[in-house]
């Protein structure tokens, strides 16, 4: 059931209906119901989802339980903690070693085999947020969930089942009083929905068809190759937040709020900025679960530049290998984790210089946005391309500094044209969550749910289905 289909917002509207037949005063009732429309919601992907839903619930509450206990031993905490995250971890990883036995194959590995739908939809989010509340249970019990019933809705709530955002339980907790939607509600409802079709429907879609039928030119150059690959993160930026964005409406739906998970990441200045701005859940995720301790367990052992480059490189390679444990994924992950390292070592040489040299500030921030730019998407080309020869074809093309484009290529030049003028055009409005939550905000959302039936690309899963 794909969250831009008839289908599916016909089961929001039966669901919301019955929700608002519930007394709010019975809001146990509410959260059972909810719960149980998840795990049915979950269950029309794989039959076998949801009891291995349920059973990482189950289990993650009895350990949370567990770190409430006084006077607990220590080593009998960070024992249960192991094992929390090892029983998360394990079903996901085994998945995923799996589906990889091309990793082994070859030089590089096409990403699109046919193993990767070994990976039950879903599994990677949910495991990511019950790892994160099992962590932060066991740094202060009194951050835990307080009821089973809380527990397995924060889990299981299915507009953020499938592909997040990951909130973490301390956020969510403040929406368990599950109020009937307000005007409020359902204003924000409208935008995040209408705003998320237009993102998928219209950008995301049109761009990777044209995508497709630029990629499949016999001959590439640099200009076309760059064009490429930019518009490879564009597509996956738009699928991604289109997602995101009707996740954020439809538990706006149910009083229920989510976190924003994107922020115009291709404007940034820095892949730093970048990724304070891309899947910023996850991103925040691996900041703080994965960077920070290593450089907490590092710090004082090793030199400090040592110390920022292994937890910078650990830190993406395991972010590449989410995304799947191929060679691209591994290419990815030392891209980025280098990249970081870098801007994070030479940032406090460079600020003061540019600080004392404001003439050069300038063109030293528009040097900074197309190394920045160039990095993200040869990066995102090793994780993202459908093909390991439409990966070939692109990095051979960026040793050709012929400048011609196609036919194909210039209409794919377009679309990425017109999608980064109308980003543009969202991004620089005087205040840009005010103007959606101004009386403004629902016309421009009809205005964009207009455009997305008329101009609407084929029918396309999102691409992080398969994460």
């Amino acid at each position: 059931m794909n969250f831009y289909s008839p289908h599916y917002f016909l089961f929001l509207f039966l669901i919301l209906l019955v929700y608002i037949l519930i007394p709010q005063r019975k809001n146990g009732s509410r959260k059972i119901f909810l719960i149980l429309v998840s795990f049915a919601f979950y269950f029309t992907f794989n039959f076998y989802l949801p009891l291995l839903l349920f059973l990482t619930i189950l289990l993650d509450f009895w350990i949370i339980e567990k770190f409430k206990t006084e006077n607990l031993p220590i080593l009998k905490r960070k024992a249960l903690l192991t094992f929390g995250i090892a029983a998360n971890f394990g079903p996901l990883i085994f998945l995923r070693v799996v589906s990889a036995f091309d990793f082994f194959k070859g030089f590089l590995v096409d990403l699109n085999y046919s193993t990767d739908l070994l990976i039950p939809v879903g599994i990677s989010f949910y495991t990511f947020k019950s790892v994160s509340c099992l962590i932060d249970s066991y740094n202060d019990p009194k951050r835990g969930p307080s009821s089973f019933l809380n527990y397995g809705l924060f889990v299981s709530f299915f507009p953020a089942l499938l592909c997040g955002p990951i909130s973490r339980y301390e956020d969510f907790q403040e929406s368990l009083q599950l109020r009937n939607p307000d005007p409020t509600h359902l204003h924000r409802a409208s935008i995040f929905i209408c705003r998320g079709l237009f993102y998928k429907l219209v950008l995301a879609n049109n761009l990777s068809q044209a995508l497709m039928e630029s990629v499949n030119t016999i001959e590439l150059n640099f200009l076309s190759s760059l064009l490429i690959s930019s518009v490879t993160v564009l597509q996956v930026y738009f699928d991604f937040a289109g997602y995101s964005e009707v996740a954020r409406g439809s538990a706006q739906l149910f009083s229920i709020t989510l976190p924003r998970n994107f922020n115009f990441s291709f404007f940034s200045t820095n892949i730093a900025e970048f990724w304070r701005r891309h899947h910023i859940s996850m991103s925040e995720w691996f900041r703080d679960y994965i960077y920070l301790p290593i450089q907490f367990k590092l710090h004082g052992r090793i030199h400090t530049t040592s110390m920022i480059i292994i937890a910078a490189l650990i830190t993406f390679i395991v972010s590449g290998f989410w995304h799947g444990f191929t060679k691209g994924a591994l290419f990815f992950g030392i891209i980025q984790g280098l990249s970081i390292a870098c801007y994070t070592l030479s940032r406090p040489y460079i600020k003061p210089f540019l600080t004392k040299n404001k003439g050069l500030k300038v063109p030293a921030t528009i040097l900074a946005r197309i190394l920045m730019w160039m990095v993200t998407c040869i990066s995102f080309s090793f994780l993202l391309l459908p093909t390991r020869n439409s990966l070939l074809k692109v990095m051979k093309g960026f040793t050709d500094f012929s400048a011609v484009l196609n036919q194909s290529q210039i209409q794919l030049l377009a679309w990425a044209t017109a999608t980064v003028l109308l980003s543009i055009l969202f991004s620089s409005v005087k205040g840009y969550r005010d103007f959606w939550n101004s009386n403004c905000g629902p016309i421009a959302a009809g205005i964009l749910l207009v455009l997305v039936f008329i101009f609407q690309g084929q029918d396309l899963p999102f691409i992080y289905y398969r994460f």
